[in-house]
């Protein structure tokens, strides 16, 4: 069965998403996987409760710290 075209846009777009993570740092991919995991925790506990305590607020300011940090954003101005 031949693949539709959304098939090989989205192999396209994995490879190329495979492709940059190969090129980013230690720090950098901590920062993602950080970020990320502090994101679904606030997000699921949100929708759980409508509410977010204290200690998912800081865990999301360490979560942007590490990001900004690892992409070096004070000096890319971006």
């Amino acid at each position: 069965m031949p693949k539709s075209t959304y098939q090989i846009e989205r192999e396209k777009r994995m490879a190329k998403q495979a492709k940059a993570m190969k090129n980013l740092t230690d720090l950098q991919l901590q920062a993602i996987d950080s970020t990320i995991s502090t994101l679904r925790n606030c997000v699921s506990m949100i929708r759980d409760t409508n509410d977010l305590y204290l200690s998912d607020i800081q865990a999301m300011e360490s979560a942007y710290l590490k990001m900004y940090d690892a992409f070096n954003k004070e000096n890319n101005n971006a």
